[in-house]
């Protein structure tokens, strides 16, 4: 795992580094780049606000439809960036270009969790190994790309880790406390997604069909559905309450 974790970041880096590094840390995340750009430097600067951005629709002004969290994360590494004698627009481009490489290549370790979990460590390894070359999350996580993609796949890989084992807890002697703990923290990545990407309502389409399943499932079992419903409710509800606690201030809900 750590041979294809360190392939993963190679193929995502060495392709772009010379380019954009020689460019003063260039995006290539297109507009969607540039703007959490704008944003991190707003952060850094102090002048952010929670949904208005005078900056959108100019001069207008408008809402910031992108949630926070990699924002805040790159400008969290944008700080310590700044002490090593790198300008502040500098140190911005290069936490947020830099930041996607080192999380696509992580993600291979949550994808590996999901199909070890699934099946056995040999098909985790083997999962892993293609997530690694695909070409869309490399595309998604190449070093320069300032797009939140990678954060929120990094994130829904997990809260798929903790969806699978929910599922695998319900079918357990033990259902009750272990099946609550992973439904409640299948909900906590559900709502850091959230937080990280404004399509998260895909995953939320996700647990519920995956409820779905376990209650008719159930129901051809004659086994009690209220115990496999209340797990994955759980998730969706905490999920929700997380992204609420910006969307609705941002007044994007």
């Amino acid at each position: 795992m750590g041979v294809i974790v360190i392939v993963a970041l190679l193929l995502r880096t060495v392709f772009a580094y010379g380019t954009s590094v020689g460019g003063d840390f260039a995006l290539s995340g297109g507009s969607s780049g540039q703007y959490h750009l704008h944003v991190i430097e707003s952060i850094l600067s102090g002048s952010y606000a929670i949904g208005a951005d005078a900056a959108v629709n100019y001069p207008l002004g408008g809402l910031n439809v992108y949630p926070p969290l990699l924002d805040f994360i790159a400008a969290g590494v944008a700080s310590v960036l700044s002490m090593t004698g790198l300008g502040s627009a500098e140190a911005a481009s290069a936490a947020l270009g830099g930041l996607n490489p080192v999380i696509g290549a992580l993600t291979c370790i949550p994808v590996y969790l999901v199909a070890k979990e699934m099946f056995d460590k040999r098909t985790g390894v083997l999962a892993a190994l293609v997530y690694a070359f695909l070409a869309l999350p490399i595309a998604t996580s190449v070093f320069s790309s300032g797009t939140e993609y990678a954060l929120a796949a990094f994130l829904a890989a997990f809260m798929s880790y903790f969806l699978v084992k929910t599922a695998k807890a319900l079918d357990s002697a033990d259902t009750s406390k272990a099946a609550m703990k992973y439904g409640l923290l299948t909900g906590v990545f559900l709502g850091l997604a959230a937080l990280t990407w404004n399509g998260f309502g895909v995953l939320i389409a996700v647990i519920a069909a995956v409820m779905l399943l376990q209650a008719v499932s159930d129901r051809f079992k004659t086994v009690d559905m209220a115990i496999a419903l209340v797990p994955y409710a759980l998730a969706i509800i905490v999920g929700t309450v997380i992204a609420a606690v910006y969307y609705i201030p941002a007044g994007l809900l």
